[in-house]
């Protein structure tokens, strides 16, 4: 299977500079004996969504890993955590406008910490991982229409 992992744009004013996204690239070492992996960092690109979409089409990706390290919020209110999230989900709404059908699963220490809110308010995560991927993630891919069967997968029943 094509796999693009992605790291989601973090908004942080105060935060100079990139930071290697090692998460992802230790859970592309684990899933490239069986898959062809890609990753690309969006905090890398003026343009987020646009970068998604082409590296998704160059890739011809059959799923994507979308990983959300850092929410910054001042105050655990509902929304101050949207304020904060909307520019890591922006790229993904253009990405399931443009590929309906393709599985997004999300995955990183802030999906961890507010799996339950995002996976209410964004409709364009299929599911999602909280805990260490490098064995769960390669096994949701084998189980993508039955995630109950993986340690650590968050997904909706029934909408």
């Amino acid at each position: 299977m094509r796999v693009l992992l992605v790291q989601a744009p973090t908004y942080n004013p105060e935060m100079e500079g990139a930071i290697f996204p090692l998460g992802l690239a230790y859970l592309a070492t684990a899933l490239r004996p069986a898959h062809e992996v890609e990753i690309l960092d969006l905090n890398l690109a003026d343009d987020p969504s646009r970068a998604l979409l082409d590296a998704a089409a160059r890739h011809r990706a059959e799923a994507v890993g979308y990983s959300l390290r850092n929410i910054k919020v001042s105050r655990p209110g509902v929304e101050e955590q949207q304020v904060a999230i909307d520019p890591a989900v922006a790229p993904l709404r253009a990405l399931r406008a443009a590929h309906p059908a393709l599985p997004i699963i999300a995955g990183g220490c802030a999906f961890g910490l507010y799996a339950r809110p995002l996976m209410e308010r964004q409709p364009e995560l299929d599911v999602g991982l909280v805990g260490e991927a490098e064995e769960a993630f390669p096994a949701l891919l084998a189980h993508l229409d039955e995630p109950w069967k993986v340690a650590g997968a968050v997904y909706r029943r029934e909408g």
